[in-house]
């Protein structure tokens, strides 16, 4: 099938993330948690990067689970956090992500519990489902993986939103211009979310740049959360 990944392809297809708190790095892919729980962990490219003028970044990731249904999903991040050691940043795990806390920030989860409001410390909507897409931000603030922080999300309609805990690998591609987010999964040709956003006026960023990664985060239960691929290319910035 189309979702056998070659592990020394896949290992050609990872950069050398910088890995944080659980996140480790298996033989052909990294893992941003472990099937264990109570784990948070994040992987961000070593430089940051040019986010502003454009990007498209696009990975293939895999979450599996033991036994029951696990807990609690990845984000794809971009954060311009004031931090002491802001390449290394991890926010609270959990129903946080692992994003959660982070200031300056935006996160596309990838979330597979549905969460009540009281989980997350601030808003009034929990999750709209145990198995969506959002994309999360309060602008300078730290981030926070509420719903009401939410400038969009996927609904099990059409087209439809493959059970992300399914085992199988799947691939995100995250198409950024200036003013527009995109969404594809598995399908690369129809978006599933496309969300109005503007990061140059939403995230204070350096010169057009931010770091850029995953994180991820499991609770009382737990799955692993693998990425196999990630390619990023940004748009540079018309210079002034």
């Amino acid at each position: 099938s189309s979702n056998n990944i070659q592990p020394a392809r896949a290992q050609a297809t990872l950069p050398n993330f910088t890995l944080v708190n659980n996140a480790v790095l298996h033989e052909n892919r990294v893992g941003l948690t472990v099937a264990e729980p109570l784990q948070t962990g994040a992987a961000w490219l070593p430089a940051k990067q040019q986010v502003q003028g454009g990007f498209e970044a696009q990975f293939q990731w895999q979450i599996t689970r033991m036994s029951r249904r696990g807990t609690d999903g990845f984000a794809f991040v971009i954060h311009n956090a004031p931090l002491p050691f802001p390449g290394s940043a991890v926010g609270e795990g959990r129903p946080g992500l692992g994003y959660q806390g982070i200031p300056n920030s935006l996160a596309v989860e990838f979330d597979t519990v549905q969460n009540p409001s009281a989980d997350f410390g601030a808003g009034t909507k929990g999750d709209p489902s145990d198995n969506h897409i959002s994309v999360q931000t309060r602008g300078r603030e730290p981030n926070n993986a509420n719903t009401d922080f939410s400038l969009g999300y996927t609904v099990q309609g059409t087209p439809a939103i493959p059970l992300f805990a399914d085992g199988s690998v799947h691939t995100t591609k995250v198409v950024y211009k200036p003013g527009t987010l995109t969404i594809f999964l598995d399908d690369l040709t129809k978006p599933v979310l496309t969300v109005p956003v503007d990061l140059g006026a939403k995230l204070s960023l350096d010169n057009g740049q931010a770091w850029v990664g995953f994180t991820g985060a499991t609770g009382k239960r737990a799955q692993a959360h693998d990425i196999h691929s990630f390619s990023f290319v940004g748009t540079q910035a018309a210079q002034p």
